[in-house]
């Protein structure tokens, strides 16, 4: 994962990604999405990460130990702006992953469709962070697709307050298969309600 992750941040007309089904661990997920998160503004990362030529540059240093340094800060400033789909369904998503798909989310404003199914591993706490990064943060995703995925009520909610805010711009919520019943339904009509 780890050189996937670097793959994401040296290719800058990629837009499409598709990793379904890899079984990627918690910690592989994790340095994905940081590669697609957009860094809250920093000088020093700015200037590091704004031009790939300087990863190059790195790599005429005469000085072994001055080259590594440089080549690592450069490479952990970068970051992917071109991905606008993500598939991350079937992998093992866990407390670590979960978080930085949220810091994704919040800073990301390129990606617009996300794809997450068959992710039992998601845990109602993680809708509620993923679904408050999109709700407050993100003017950008317009797809979530979310099937296979065992919804709790609490989870339902969570992705239905979604529509509160006015700049979101979900426009296609896939649910097939999650388990919906009458307690789920229930609790995203209320959630609605209250955000109209």
């Amino acid at each position: 994962a780890k050189y996937l992750a670097l793959f994401l941040k040296l290719c800058e007309q990629l837009m499409w990604v598709n990793l379904f089904g890899n079984n990627l661990p918690d910690e592989g997920l994790q340095e994905l999405l940081i590669a697609l998160t957009t860094p809250t503004f920093d000088f020093q990362s700015t200037r590091m990460a704004g031009n790939r030529d300087s990863f190059m540059m790195a790599a005429h240093h005469d000085d072994e130990d001055d080259w590594n340094s440089h080549a690592s800060h450069t490479i952990e400033s970068m970051h992917n702006r071109s991905v606008t789909y993500l598939d991350l369904g079937g992998n093992s998503f866990g407390e670590q992953s979960a978080h930085a798909l949220s810091q994704m989310l919040r800073q990301n404003s390129i990606l617009q469709t996300l794809r997450l199914e068959h992710t039992n591993s998601f845990s109602s706490m993680y809708f509620k962070d993923v679904a408050n990064a999109i709700r407050l943060y993100n003017g950008t995703l317009n797809s979530l697709f979310l099937s296979g995925i065992s919804l709790s009520v609490g989870a339902a909610k969570h992705l239905a307050r979604i529509h509160e805010s006015l700049d979101t711009r979900i426009t296609k919520l896939v649910l097939n298969d999650c388990g919906i019943f009458h307690l789920q339904i229930k609790a995203m009509a209320t959630a609605l309600a209250a955000s109209n």
